[in-house]
C-alpha cells in the first residue's frame, strides 16, 4: 500500500504541503477559505528593508487572515540576515555539506519566510490598518519556538486549543450579528455585526 498523502484539500485545491491541505478541510467547515496570496503591499523590517507577505487562509464572517505552520520557526531578525544564511546554506549545500537527513531543518533555519520575527512584523504593521491575522499551528510548536512567540508577542494558536475555541465562539456570535471581541495573548480584534457588515478589504484582495 503506498504511504503516499495528498496535498490536494478543500475545494480540490492543492496546497504545498500535506499538513495544510489536511487542516483546509476542518478550516473550510467553519468558513476559513483558502487565500494563497501575497498582500499588495510590501513590509518593512527592522532595518528598513522591504519585503512580501502571503496569508494562507480567510475568514469572510470575521475578517481574520490566517497564516498556517507546523513545527519549527527561526528566530532571524531581518531579511538580510535571512538572504546571508540561504545563500551560505545554498553553498554548503552545493559543496555536498548539507545531508539529505538535514536538508529540510537547515532550510527552515535560514529562510526569512520561516522567522517567528517575519510573522511579528507583518502581524503589527496589518494590525496598524485595522486588520488581523493569526499564526495557526496543527500541533504545539517545540520548545525554542514558543520563547521566540512570546519574546516577538507574536500571537498564535493551536488548532483545537483555549485560543482556537475562543475563536470558534467570536466567529458563532459574529455570524448570529452580534458585536463582540476575540482576544488573543493580549490582541483584541472586533467583529463588524455579521457577514453582511464584514467582507475582504478591497485593498487586502489578492
Amino acid at each position: 500500500m503506498s504511504a503516499f498523502k495528498s496535498t490536494i484539500g478543500a475545494q480540490g485545491i492543492t496546497y504545498r504541503s500535506i499538513a495544510e491541505a489536511a487542516i483546509s478541510f476542518p478550516l473550510f467547515d467553519l468558513g476559513i477559505v483558502s487565500r494563497d496570496a501575497y498582500y499588495p503591499h510590501p513590509f518593512v523590517d527592522d532595518e528598513g528593508t522591504t519585503f512580501d507577505a502571503m496569508s494562507d487562509f480567510y475568514c469572510p464572517l470575521t475578517g481574520i487572515f490566517f497564516e498556517f505552520k507546523n513545527g519549527f520557526q527561526n528566530g532571524i531578525k531581518t531579511k538580510a540576515t535571512a538572504n546571508n544564511k540561504l545563500a551560505a546554506f545554498h553553498k554548503a549545500d552545493a559543496l555536498g555539506f548539507i545531508t539529505k537527513k538535514n536538508r529540510a531543518i537547515s532550510i527552515l533555519e535560514s529562510a526569512w519566510s520561516s522567522s517567528v520575527q517575519k510573522f511579528r512584523l507583518v502581524q503589527t504593521q496589518l494590525a496598524a490598518t485595522g486588520h488581523c491575522v493569526v499564526m495557526i499551528y496543527d500541533t504545539l510548536p517545540d520548545a525554542d519556538t514558543q520563547a521566540r512567540l512570546r519574546r516577538t508577542k507574536a500571537f498564535w494558536c493551536v488548532f483545537g486549543d483555549d485560543d482556537w475555541r475562543a475563536f470558534q465562539q467570536f466567529r458563532t456570535l459574529a455570524r448570529l450579528g452580534f458585536r463582540t471581541e476575540y482576544n488573543i495573548k493580549g490582541h483584541g480584534f472586533k467583529s463588524h455585526g455579521g457577514l453582511k457588515r464584514v467582507q475582504q478589504p478591497k485593498n487586502l484582495q489578492g
